[in-house]
């Protein structure tokens, strides 16, 4: 898993990825550029301030395996 500074790179409008905060919590969630805040995918009701997150990772994308 490779990550992102987010002083190098934002993700894409509301793109669920995962985001480190605090200092200590890796979070699943999505940034809302026209606010400016990280959202937790379960809570809806807040915003992470974009200064309190440090870096990000896009999600894996799984594989489809087909058996012969």
């Amino acid at each position: 898993m490779n990550w992102i500074s987010c002083n190098e790179k934002l993700p894409n409008d509301k793109e669920d990825v995962l985001f480190f905060a605090y200092g200590d919590e890796i979070i699943l969630g999505y940034y809302n550029h026209k606010l400016n805040l990280w959202f937790e995918n379960k809570c809806f009701d807040y915003g992470i301030e974009q200064k309190k997150v440090t870096h990000w990772t896009p999600l894996i994308k799984p594989t489809l395996f087909l058996q012969p």
